[in-house]
């Protein structure tokens, strides 16, 4: 059974994840599978914006990042014993790889250097997804509402809450990355306005 799908930016192929740790990789103008790799209990994926890398956040406390053609694994990040990787977000760069937890940590994984970077601190419980805005200098993550942080200096741009322990939506910039939209637990969208650089 599908369980979470991705499309690559050029939009010619697919990533869809099961429940069975399987995540395989589909065709879009043929409409057929044409490979699979194996992420146990795979809970976020990401194509990195040139479409050469994915990557998938797995709650056994491991994200890994292959090449997107030969299914080749390029780098795994481990976590220590009892941790859970919960989403990743490639940088617009594709330089840096975001990961999520359960913890307040934020991961930054330098895909160049092949080692983790100074992390960010999030939400204390955690972060269910995230997203780099089109510049790469925010990253927002959603847990309880969303948080958009400074990726430089960590500092914590913007913060909108919601009132639903168990409520989980996800942020969605614009284009030109002015505007941010949200789904509120009510059914309505709420957009937000970015302010430009002076």
């Amino acid at each position: 059974m599908p369980w979470r799908l991705v499309i690559r930016p050029d939009g010619a192929r697919l990533a869809i994840n099961d429940l069975d740790g399987n995540i395989l990789f589909w065709d879009v103008a043929r409409w057929c599978a044409i490979s699979s790799v194996q992420a146990p209990e795979c809970a976020g994926m990401a194509f990195s914006p040139d479409g050469t890398l994915f990557a998938a956040a797995c709650l056994t406390g491991r994200a890994i990042v292959w090449d997107a053609d030969s299914g080749r694994v390029v780098h795994t990040i481990e976590l220590e014993a009892g941790s859970s990787c919960l989403d990743v977000a490639f940088h617009p760069d594709g330089q840096i790889l975001a990961v999520t937890t359960w913890g307040s940590r934020l991961l930054r994984f330098s895909l160049r250097e092949g080692r983790l970077v100074t992390p960010l601190v999030g939400p204390a419980a955690g972060a269910r997804s995230a997203i780099f805005n089109p510049s790469g200098d925010l990253l927002t993550v959603t847990r309880f509402g969303f948080l958009a942080l400074g990726v430089e200096d960590g500092e914590r741009v913007f913060r909108h809450e919601v009132d639903n322990d168990f409520y989980g939506s996800n942020v969605v910039f614009s284009p030109d990355g002015h505007f941010l939209a949200w789904g509120e637990p009510e059914g309505t969208v709420g957009i937000w306005g970015l302010d430009p650089d002076p």
